[in-house]
């Protein structure tokens, strides 16, 4: 009863909805009031907003953490869980904000400066952006560090920095050696830094790893093409004609994945509903669509199964490089896998 009665109190109190403390049974009476509540409380938010969170219910989380805040202001967890609450719900303004509070407080939790660094970016203040993602370097390690080096050197790729990306996205290669998506970042930035042989190499690692992966074919195609060599050439024109196959095929994915939105809808029914498995096998049914694999990841990360989450989350990350809030997911994902026994 106590962990149902205080929440609704205390967001009650918060939020001053002027619900007589009198009202709720099970309120003890030597706690008739705000102050001798607010010991009880504040753990109670927290948790139910840092279970929220890990669920993907960020409104509801940002509900109970913004009660938690109000009662306890001076919590820097309390700021850095709320702000990546705001986020994930793509609410980049008040996220700031509040990872910008958490950090005057003393934060050190690398999360804090990772999800400055990316409400920032989204803001359009790419300066802040990039003094944040190198605070989390220096703050962080395992696989805050893999995201710190990534995504630094994601921002500085993107804003014609490509020499300066390239160390960040060597070393964040070395960790993880394997992603798609990162070795296509790898390749463009030493393709623009004029490292031919190596962009090409990189390229050629992205297509071993993704062989039916359209835009991995066209960018090894178009460094072929530039390096003047006949041979390369004609090769250049096969993988311009794979490309050109496997574009077509996406376009027929993608309106299959049209048709079947009604069941990736019951898919998300099952998974809000606590039938985790099942969701997981009904989008597990609909193929490697960002979509499809983006529920199979918060099936598997529901059911507590955060390894499993995030390699379906890196494959709809390489489908889908633009889409932040699948790269959001991952992030949140490997940083959950880091606890997780082998």
């Amino acid at each position: 009863m106590r962990r149902l009665v205080f929440p609704l109190m205390c967001l009650a109190l918060a939020l001053g909805l002027g619900v007589g403390i009198g009202g709720i049974a099970g309120i003890p009476a030597r706690a008739q009031t705000a102050s001798d509540l607010v010991p009880d409380l504040v753990p109670d938010l927290v948790e139910t907003g840092r279970r929220a969170l890990e669920a993907g219910r960020h409104a509801e989380a940002i509900r109970s953490l913004e009660a938690a805040v109000k009662l306890e202001p001076g919590a820097a967890e309390i700021h850095s869980m709320l702000g990546r609450a705001y986020l994930l719900d793509h609410q980049a303004k008040p996220a700031q904000a509040s990872l910008a509070r958490s950090a005057e407080l003393g934060s050190q939790d690398p999360r804090t400066f990772l999800y400055m660094g990316s409400a920032a970016w989204e803001l359009g203040r790419p300066g802040e952006a990039e003094a944040a993602f190198r605070k989390a370097l220096g703050s962080g390690s395992g696989a805050s560090t893999l995201i710190a080096l990534q995504q630094l050197g994601r921002l500085l790729l993107w804003q014609g920095r490509p020499a300066e990306a390239l160390d960040p996205l060597q070393r964040a290669a070395v960790l993880l050696p394997d992603e798609v998506d990162l070795q296509l970042q790898l390749a463009q930035a030493l393709d623009a830094s004029d490292k031919p042989a190596e962009a090409l190499a990189a390229y050629r690692r992205a297509v071993t790893l993704a062989p039916e992966l359209a835009r991995a074919r066209y960018g090894l195609a178009q460094q072929l093409r530039r390096s003047g060599d006949l041979h390369d050439r004609e090769t250049a024109g096969r993988e311009m004609e794979t490309f050109r196959r496997l574009t077509a095929a996406d376009g027929e994915r993608i309106r299959r994945g049209n048709l079947e939105r009604a069941r990736l809808d019951e898919g998300w029914a099952l998974l809000q509903g606590g039938r985790a498995k099942e969701a997981e096998a009904l989008f597990a049914q609909l193929g490697e669509s960002p979509e499809a694999l983006s529920g199979v990841a918060f099936s598997r990360s529901a059911a507590g199964d955060h390894r499993g989450a995030v390699t379906a989350l890196e494959k709809a990350v390489t489908l889908a490089p633009d889409r932040d809030d699948l790269r959001r997911a991952l992030d949140e994902e490997r940083l959950a896998a880091e606890g997780e026994k082998p």
